[in-house]
């Protein structure tokens, strides 16, 4: 990476300086004595630290660029160039010691050690470094750091870092990645290629499901068959849980290039007494399979082979965050994205939208007529579109949204709140039908994974980055027994945090509200608690002058009594009254609300263009 060298002018204003560089410059020896040495390290720590910590080294001279490059090289080099004595070797780490700090007031520098290990393409036979100078690329460096506000901070000073690397796998670290990215691919690389060449031809969905536990194959053209697990090595799958009675699953569908697959647990078939314990079997422990789900951690933590200390071989390819690489968004863009769904639900479909119809007009001067800007004020879907392009591009990560953005299939997700029931019956009793919605749930899933996978290829070619895929999917936490005990306590301790927070609010709450008996209404210069509706409304009265026994809170200001829903405050850290009680700032601005646009912060007019720069938006 280039260094700021230091600056001509620096050099005219001290004879010493230009001494100093002229030391470091013309070190071109192949050895040097304990004295030379010395002088090499006290005239360099004597000028950097004049020059150096004045500030005036910047990167404006294309020869002290050259000049400065050389000069830190030659001293870094200390180390091979000096002599076997003792006091040699002490004034060379000296040396070397110095110029790791030098470059730590600019950038921190690898050393030799390092640099020889990862670019060995840069070194000679012997050892020797080949010295390149590349204008182009000095010229990059420097813009690069530049562009990252790099260029010219200080980094923190730290012992240069020494140790032995694995040995690249290839000439440059480019090749290295490379090969390790496939190496770890590889062996799962056909197996996804069995599961791409069924395209859109997935086999239709058995007819009826056999209410047996365990595995059963549906293959076309055979009957049903028991098995111990899914025999194929790439499977799109999904589970169903009832998850306010265990979190072991019920059942569970599979689709294959081959045939499809259905689980029951032998809670539900009778031949046991409880749900819990009862997990999935795959054969991971033997075999490298492809398993693509939706989410499919979750899936993954019902699979009897993930609980054995033997990492199982299962690479697991979630569809979910292959559409966010894809597709995604984030959490900012969710409230609108959410109301452009909304609308459209109100409004109906595009296909009468302004949008729609210029897409699909064949007719050169209808074009005409609805290329008129004017008609875009009236159309709101297509003012959504012209504010917000991306709307069309992504969607939220949900399978039911993933699949209609992507394949344009509308999952009907009604029948998955009958797995919200505490009674197992109704399970069985709607036995065939819960099997046909999980299945479809595996048909959507491949349909998605067919299409988003060779986007994400697209996107991310690097073999590495889908070969991560499967190594952050296999994560997990290993425990003993006082995993128990330590969620309880940390449940415990949460709680009282909670309570002594929520309490503390409260009284806070009281303090403030108690400014309403104040005539010289302190609130009206506080920037929080001025944001709040004081308006008190009078006590309705009877014709004989007493109050309405009905009445909620009167005497109290408007921003108080929405606080009580019922007889008790709900007042906590989400509330919308919290930051304005706790005077929240950002950026050490007052936090102000707007209903449109959420928490904002006002700037003074000549702070605009600063707050821009940060990517803050000017409302």
């Amino acid at each position: 990476m280039m260094m700021q060298p230091p600056a001509e002018s620096s050099f005219r204003k001290d004879d010493s300086s230009r001494d100093t560089l002229a030391l470091m410059f013309d070190l071109d020896s192949k050895s040097f004595s304990a004295s030379g040495m010395t002088s090499l390290a006290n005239a360099t720590s004597d000028f950097f630290t004049r020059t150096v910590t004045a500030g005036s080294i910047r990167a404006n001279s294309p020869s002290s660029i050259s000049n400065f490059k050389r000069g830190l090289y030659l001293a870094a080099s200390c180390d091979s160039l000096a002599s076997s004595s003792p006091a040699s070797l002490k004034m060379a780490s000296k040396a070397s010691s110095l110029v790791a700090r030098i470059l730590s007031l600019v950038l921190l520098a690898i050393v030799d050690l390092l640099q020889k290990q990862l670019f060995p393409d840069t070194y000679k036979e012997g050892g020797e470094r080949i010295t390149k100078h590349n204008a182009l690329l000095i010229k990059l460096a420097h813009e690069h750091l530049k562009d990252n506000q790099l260029l010219g901070k200080k980094c923190s000073l730290n012992e240069p870092i020494k140790f032995n690397l694995p040995k690249l796998q290839g000439d440059n670290l480019n090749e290295h990645f490379y090969r390790l990215g496939m190496e770890s691919l590889e062996p799962y690389q056909e197996t996804v290629d069995e599961l791409l060449s069924i395209k859109t031809d997935v086999q239709p969905l058995p007819k009826s499901w056999l209410f047996k536990s365990g595995w059963i194959r549906y293959a076309p053209g055979k009957e049903p068959e028991s098995v111990p697990y899914p025999l194929e090595k790439g499977l799109v799958f999904d589970v169903e849980v009832l998850y306010k009675i265990s979190k072991y699953p019920v059942i569970a569908t599979a689709y294959s290039h081959k045939a499809w697959y259905g689980w029951v647990s032998p809670f539900l078939t009778g031949e046991s007494d409880t749900l819990d314990g009862h997990l999935i079997p795959m054969n991971l422990k033997n075999e490298k399979k492809i398993i693509v789900g939706h989410n499919v951690s979750y899936d993954r933590a019902r699979i009897s082979d993930e609980y054995n200390l033997t990492q199982s071989k299962a690479f697991y390819l979630d569809t979910m965050s292959l559409h966010v690489a894809v597709s995604g968004m984030c959490s900012r863009q969710r409230g609108t994205w959410m109301r452009y769904r909304k609308f459209k639900e109100e409004e109906g479909e595009e296909s009468g939208s302004l949008a729609q119809l210029r897409t699909e007009s064949n007719s050169e001067s209808l074009k005409e007529l609805l290329d008129n800007p004017s008609l875009d004020a009236d159309d709101k879907l297509s003012s959504f579109l012209i504010d917000d392009p991306w709307l069309r591009t992504s969607s939220l990560n949900g399978l039911k949204y993933v699949a209609n953005h992507h394949c344009g299939i509308k999952l009907k997700k009604e029948t998955r709140d009958i797995f919200e029931t505490t009674n197992p019956q109704e399970i069985i009793d709607d036995f065939q039908n819960l099997m046909t919605y999980c299945a479809t749930d595996v048909s959507a899933t491949y349909q998605v994974f067919y299409k988003v996978y060779p986007e994400f290829r697209k996107l991310v070619p690097h073999p590495v980055s889908t070969a991560a895929l499967r190594h952050l999917s296999q994560s997990f936490l290993p425990t003993n027994g006082t995993w128990e005990d330590y969620i309880t306590r940390t449940e415990n301790m949460y709680q009282e945090s909670v309570e002594t927070i929520e309490r503390n609010l409260k009284e806070m709450c009281k303090k403030v509200v108690s400014m309403k008996d104040d005539p010289s209404k302190p609130w009206l210069k506080d920037p929080w608690l001025s944001q709040l509706d004081w308006t008190i409304i009078p006590p309705k009265l009877t014709k004989s002058g007493t109050p309405y026994k009905r009445q909620k809170m009167p005497g109290y200001p408007e921003w108080y009594k929405k606080l009580f829903a019922k007889d008790e405050m709900n007042l906590t850290p989400r509330s919308r009254v919290t930051p304005l009680l706790l005077n929240l700032s950002w950026e050490g601005k007052p936090v102000y609300w707007i209903d449109t646009y959420g928490w904002c912060f006002l700037v003074e007019l000549d702070e605009i263009e600063t707050f821009k720069s940060k990517n803050y938006i000017h409302l």
